[in-house]
């Protein structure tokens, strides 16, 4: 069977089990004939994993939840741009209203669940599968990439839709609904915060030992991938010892950083160019991109969305980061430094320097200060002008975790985990204030960030 046969039956197996009647994520409650047409075969099932605009948003419309960012502090959007530019949903994202939904499509939660339900159907067709002793592995190795991928999904969810996690009362607060059946008709209940992220963790660590240690492939996940998103996820959870060594284990792996002296400076510095990948994509460890599709509306679009002025100036002079990631434009700057493939969509992959950072951080707060001054000095020397680094000297551990966190700010913006830091911040008692002034209106969250969620989409149904 050709490709181009196993893509049209891929495609018709999306269509029939996810998109019949579902224009508003419908197929949360749809039941799909899958009668007419299910998977049979490795290939298909494989094929079904590795379309990557589905299980990666690599499309050009993005996949993982922007919802966060549009409220985070990094982004500003300028009076006119919100009124003439942003949809009312997207509006009200970006001003923090905790029911912000007026009919438009909440893609932060359909594309999500798409792909969930896109792993459910290859779990439940894997067993059906005939294949002879020697190919097993295939099988097993279908299983852990499709674990992954619902703990990916899931963990982002989590970072919208539920408050920020808390161990002493993760039993009682509520979490997601965790879907684990292809049929699309199943009886969804919500679960509490501890089985949510008890499925997450859970999913990675069964994962881990079908897959390869890395992949060329970056859209699939691996070995190393896996030690990544367990080492943020423990980090969100507060775990430093768990995400540290999740940490280590990874970076053992692959640890190399890009120089950005190598850059010359432009619009999307790290984009794909002539179908060759940029460099910099050595660091990149699980490739994934956010909703950010320029006409989306949402508010970091490259059309209109500004990066917020006290940030821009956190950068020194001599900082690569002050040039390459931004482009200077007559109201602001905007933007440029994405690690995607597309120059005008957001990254929200796995990648080396989040890993430095995640380390760093758990370093200092098990009173490593030392091992968290090495990670720390190794990232910046790749991001400062060749020669005119002068290495972080020792200080106080409360400077050393401020110089963490502003450094995770500066290097990761715009890939989603603004928000969530935000949140495990505020639980822990550092809540950053936050305000948007609006034609003369103050826009402010209604509680602190620690208690701030989305509610789930009005068509959600839920028991």
């Amino acid at each position: 069977m050709n490709i181009g046969t196993i893509i049209k039956i891929i495609i018709t197996i999306i269509i029939l089990l996810a998109f019949r009647a579902c224009s508003k994520s419908e197929f949360l409650d749809k039941k799909p004939q899958k009668s007419l047409l299910v998977p049979s075969t490795i290939e298909h099932l494989q094929a079904l994993l590795d379309m990557d605009g589905i299980m990666n948003g690599l499309d050009g419309q993005g996949l993982t939840p922007h919802i966060g960012e549009s409220a985070s502090d990094n982004v500003y959007v300028t009076d006119t741009d919100f009124r003439a530019s942003m949809p009312s949903q997207m509006q009200n994202y970006y001003t923090w209203n905790e029911s912000p939904y007026i009919g438009t499509r909440v893609l932060d939660w359909e594309y999500a669940y798409r792909a969930i339900l896109s792993t459910n159907v290859v779990l439940a067709k894997i067993p059906e599968v005939q294949v002879s002793e020697f190919q097993n592995d295939l099988k097993q190795y279908l299983s852990a990439q499709a674990y992954f991928h619902q703990a990916h999904q899931y963990y982002q969810l989590a970072q919208i839709f539920m408050t920020a996690y808390d161990k002493s009362k993760a039993a009682q607060l509520s979490g997601l609904p965790i879907r684990v059946e292809d049929d699309i008709n199943e009886r969804l209940t919500v679960s509490s915060m501890e089985e949510t992220y008890a499925f997450i963790l859970e999913r990675l660590k069964m994962s881990i030992p079908n897959l390869p240690t890395t992949n060329v492939y970056t859209h699939r996940p691996s070995k190393q991938a896996a030690y990544a998103l367990l080492a943020r996820v423990y980090l969100q959870m507060g775990e430093y010892q768990y995400a540290k060594d999740y940490a280590d284990s990874c970076l053992h792996i692959q640890g190399d950083l890009y120089d950005y002296n190598l850059i010359s400076p432009s619009w999307g510095p790290f984009a794909k160019v002539g179908g060759i990948l940029h460099p910099v994509h050595k660091e990149v460890i699980f490739n994934c991109n956010m909703l950010s599709d320029p006409y989306q509306g949402y508010s970091t679009s490259y059309l209109f969305g500004l990066v917020d002025s006290n940030l821009y100036a956190q950068y020194e002079d001599n900082d690569l980061r002050k040039v390459v990631f931004f482009e200077k434009l007559t109201n602001g700057h905007r933007f440029v430094g994405s690690y995607a493939e597309q120059p005008a969509i957001h990254f929200s992959g796995l990648a080396v320097d989040e890993i430095y950072l995640i380390r760093a951080e758990c370093h200092i707060r098990l009173q490593k200060s030392d091992k968290c001054l090495e990670d720390l000095n190794f990232l910046r020397m790749h991001r400062y002008k060749k020669g005119t680094y002068e290495p972080l000297p020792l200080m106080s551990t409360e400077e050393l975790l401020n110089e963490v966190l502003m450094e995770r700010r500066k290097q990761l913006l715009y890939r989603g985990i603004r928000w969530a830091d935000l949140k495990r911040l505020s639980i822990m008692g550092h809540e950053t204030p936050l305000s948007r002034v609006i034609d003369g209106s103050v826009y402010k969250p209604t509680s602190n960030l620690a208690n701030f969620m989305w509610e789930f989409p009005p068509e959600v149904h839920v028991n």
